[in-house]
C-alpha cells in the first residue's frame, strides 16, 4: 500500500516502453554472443535488486542444464 500512488511506467498508456525494452533485451543477447537463429526472451524491472536476482536465477538454469549434459548432477 506504501507504493500504490507511485507513477511506475505504464506499458498500456506508454506502449513505445515495450518496444524500447525488446530492442534492449535483444542488444544485450548479442552482445552476450548469442546464436544468430536464437530467439531472446527478457523482462523489465523496477529495481535492481530484482533484476540481479532474476539474472542470477538464469545463470542458475544454464548452470544446471550443462551440468546435466556434462552426467554431472547439481547439488
Amino acid at each position: 500500500m506504501e507504493n500504490i500512488n507511485k507513477n511506475f511506467i505504464d506499458p498500456f498508456q506508454y506502449p513505445q516502453t515495450e518496444v524500447i525494452n525488446e530492442r534492449v533485451v535483444n542488444m544485450l543477447g548479442r552482445l552476450f554472443n548469442a546464436p544468430e537463429e536464437t530467439t531472446f526472451a527478457g523482462t523489465a524491472t523496477i529495481g535492481s535488486s530484482e533484476a540481479i536476482m532474476l539474472g542470477l536465477l538464469a545463470h542458475k538454469w544454464t548452470w544446471k542444464k550443462r551440468r546435466q549434459a556434462e552426467g554431472k548432477t547439481p547439488r
